[in-house]
């Protein structure tokens, strides 16, 4: 796994389709715009997998520190095509 890149990113869209969802994610060091550093695609089935797992590993996380992870308010609504 040494030869996979790794990205620290704060800011993500969403941009969805009929068959997919793709999230360009970035990194915005305070401004309001981000160049997209890493692009993901995947199925509507993995994206709600990937939804399910990223809710129980928070949950987890917040269970082990006993204090629950701030929500940030959202910026930008998904678009998604019809």
């Amino acid at each position: 796994m040494s030869d996979v890149p790794t990205f620290y990113v704060n800011a993500v869209t969403a941009h969805g389709g009929p068959f997919d969802l793709t999230l360009d994610f970035g990194y915005r060091p305070g401004g309001e715009t981000y160049d997209t550093q890493v692009r993901l695609a995947m199925s509507w089935e993995h994206t709600k997998l990937l939804s399910e797992m990223l809710g129980q590993a928070v949950k987890q996380y917040e269970e082990k520190v006993n204090s629950e992870v701030p929500s940030v308010p959202l910026v930008m609504e998904p678009e998604v095509e019809e």
